[in-house]
């Protein structure tokens, strides 16, 4: 491998190693099972050829960061691959955090109905990255098998990557990835349906015990009253 690469690979100078072709294919087999189409790229890049219907480019004044993620639901999925590397270095600071719990707050505001999909390094050790945002916010996990070689890199990258998947399709996600890596079902459909169904049973249970308990008030106001 080449020294620059090297250096580059294994520094935080270069992020914006671009989505090859082979890491595009699984993504784009997923949104086609969904009858969608790759909505929008918000760490976009110029010669990307991830060709999102929107992308959202720093160099037109776009900080993907800062823009709604949340037209998107229900015309396609979001693809992310974002910037590689740590902030200033820190490497309790890495440079993809942000753009997860940007999914997850965008994902919130939309009631769980958009699909995210992100391709970020396996550093599964990460407690900011994967043990507090994927492994508690994540529907699944796609481990890629072997190295990604990305765009603009002379060999295979030095690190394993992994697609990080947000929404409420996980059991689609892993048809479509399974050929390309090991799938990890975080929270599957079933799960998920379940708990939407406890909480609207519990918000009824609630409901009803105010209206029992509302009944018995204005009853025992009545007795009184009738009594004095």
């Amino acid at each position: 491998m080449k020294r620059k690469t090297l250096k580059a690979l294994t520094s935080s100078k270069k992020d914006n190693w671009r989505t090859p072709k082979k890491a595009l294919q699984p993504v784009r087999r997923f949104a086609r099972m969904l009858g969608l189409g790759i909505a929008l790229d918000p760490a976009g890049h110029p010669k990307s050829i991830v060709k999102a219907h929107r992308q959202y480019l720093l160099k037109n004044g776009e900080d993907g960061l800062k823009k709604s993620w949340q037209w998107v639901k229900g015309l396609g999925i979001i693809f992310c691959n974002p910037p590689y590397g740590c902030e200033n270095g820190n490497t309790h600071r890495p440079k993809s955090l942000p753009w997860l719990e940007k999914m997850v707050r965008q994902q919130k505001k939309a009631g769980g109905r958009l699909h995210g999909v992100f391709l970020i390094a396996a550093r599964t050790d990460s407690v900011k990255v994967f043990q507090n945002t994927v492994y508690k916010h994540a529907s699944a996990v796609c481990y890629v098998r072997g190295r990604l070689k990305f765009i603009g890199a002379a060999s295979g990258a030095l690190f394993p990557s992994a697609f990080v998947y947000f929404g409420p399709s996980p059991d689609v996600f892993k048809l479509a990835f399974e050929d390309i890596g090991h799938v990890e079902v975080l929270t599957s459909f079933d799960e998920v349906a379940r708990q939407k169904m406890v909480k609207r049973f519990k918000e009824k249970v609630l409901q009803r015990l105010g209206e029992v308990k509302g009944k018995k008030v204005i009853k025992l106001f009545v007795e009184t009253a009738r009594a004095a």
